[in-house]
């Protein structure tokens, strides 16, 4: 399932961000640093392609990224993209979804596809010498889709039982629940394969009315990667080169609501083994210009074994195996977020101490020795990050939807060296705000309502309200 792949890809993302954010068009194929070989092109219908050379191994990755995720779902009808994008491999106008499968294991190729709020991909990669066979198949699967009426009835009986599976996944329902309470009506709370309703009003029409309205060349990246032939721009026009250039209607996303003081909602569970705790506030833009301090900022509050968060609430305290914060950067608008767990009757003490840790940070900001600490691992990490052709295309993709120039990511071991204490800690001023937080917790409410009253006014919700 789709599903099953975003978490693979919000790990990525998290990690990429620490890195990088790259996005203008570069010309001819060229090696930066510790960066692999790479270049673009556009066909003339408006598909743009990356190109990110590697001559190590046989073999060859593609990946059509389209510049529309699940937040583009009409508001009643949301899940429709992530359908669409799930059905691409289970039938063409030409081929049965059995024929396909074959053909693909035949090849010893592997088929990903995968949803976030902004943007969308299918991927196809195999061995150098079956480039010209990948592309065909690649290209069938989005401009000659069937969405066959079977296919679709099965897709929605599978999508039904994993929306109710998602409650006995305390981790992933409390992170929903945390998008839903934080985004409210805007899309980016929507859940990503939409609500059980929805899921049940899926048909033919609306899934072909909803992909053809986002599966544009102009509206979509090629990314080929590996030890790809000479003539592959060639192969490109003559499995591309027909698709449609169309306008693409621009979404148009409501404010998100604003909030201030501290807003709690416990999400009432009874067989939850342990609490899970969520917890944040608005985020940054990616192109913000103290992206470089402000990322720098979080590393040492909540990222690895000797952030602030781990060193406090894991090694001190003992109250949790796991904590973290990291800003989830999205389009229309981001959101910081601490995330743990912890044991039901120590929720309280739990986001207290947290939130101590934050004040904390907010107040005095960091050290001169934090800083340098910090500096020397993400530079110091920076090269693993980008050694491979994929990571490499990667950041390359993933920072041209956020628009942010190239030159980020080829200095960004001396943008983090350069960084002074008084930038870093103008960005802890600006952009972390204890003061105004929204707090999820999912966990039996008999074992932990009374932990939280000190902490401010408690919205109490069943689980199952979200089964929906």
């Amino acid at each position: 399932m789709i599903t099953k792949m975003r978490k693979i890809l919000n790990i990525l993302f998290v990690l990429t961000l620490i890195v990088a954010a790259v996005g203008c068009a570069t010309l001819g194929l060229k090696s930066n640093g510790s960066l692999k070989p790479y270049k673009t092109s556009k066909l003339d219908n408006g598909l743009n392609i990356l190109y990110v050379n590697d001559e190590k191994l046989p073999y060859i990755s593609t990946s059509l990224v389209i510049m529309s995720g699940f937040a583009a779902d009409p508001k009643d009808q949301t899940g429709l993209t992530a359908a669409a994008l799930e059905l691409l491999n289970k039938g063409t106008l030409t081929k049965s979804a059995e024929q396909i499968a074959a053909e693909i294991e035949q090849m010893g190729a592997e088929y990903d596809a995968n949803i976030t709020a902004d943007y969308s991909m299918i991927s196809l990669d195999g061995l150098a010498w079956q480039e010209d066979k990948i592309l065909s198949i690649l290209s069938e699967l989005i401009l000659k889709p069937k969405f066959d009426d079977q296919e679709i009835n099965r897709y929605k009986s599978r999508t039904l039982a994993v929306v109710q599976q998602r409650l006995d996944q305390v981790s992933y329902l409390a992170s929903e629940i945390f998008e839903s309470f934080y985004y409210k009506n805007h899309p980016y709370g929507h859940r990503d394969i939409g609500t059980m309703a929805d899921i049940k009003k899926l048909n033919k029409t609306s899934i072909q009315n909803q992909f053809g309205m986002i599966a544009r060349p102009n509206n979509t990246w090629l990314v080929v990667v590996g030890k790809y032939s000479g003539d592959i721009e060639d192969r490109i026009e003559k499995y591309f080169g027909g698709w449609k250039n169309q306008a693409v209607a621009q979404t148009q996303y409501p404010a998100i609501e604003a909030f201030q003081g501290r807003k709690i909602l416990l999400v009432n569970k009874p067989d939850a083994a342990q609490a899970e705790i969520r917890i944040g506030h608005k985020g940054t833009d990616r192109r913000d210009p103290a992206h470089v301090a402000t990322t720098i900022a979080n590393s040492i509050l909540g990222q690895g074994f000797t952030s602030r968060l781990v060193d406090r609430i894991r090694d001190q305290l003992g109250l949790t195996y796991s904590i973290s914060s990291s800003t989830d950067f999205r389009l229309q608008g981001s959101v910081f977020e601490i995330r743990t767990f912890t044991q039901s009757p120590k929720v309280g003490q739990t986001i207290s101490e947290v939130l101590k840790v934050y004040d904390d940070f907010h107040k005095n900001g960091i050290t001169d020795t934090e800083l340098k600490t910090a500096q020397k691992y993400m530079i110091g990490v920076f090269p693993s990050l980008v050694e491979t052709a994929e990571k490499t295309a990667y950041n390359l993709i993933i920072l041209r939807i956020f628009g942010v120039a190239d030159d980020y990511l080829l200095d960004y071991q001396k943008n983090i060296a350069k960084a002074t204490l008084a930038e870093v800690n103008s960005s802890i001023q600006k952009n972390y705000d204890p003061s105004n937080l929204k707090v999820v917790i999912v966990a039996p409410k008999d074992k932990v309502l009374s932990q939280l009253k000190s902490l401010g006014e408690v919205e109490v919700v069943e689980a199952s309200t979200f089964l929906k």
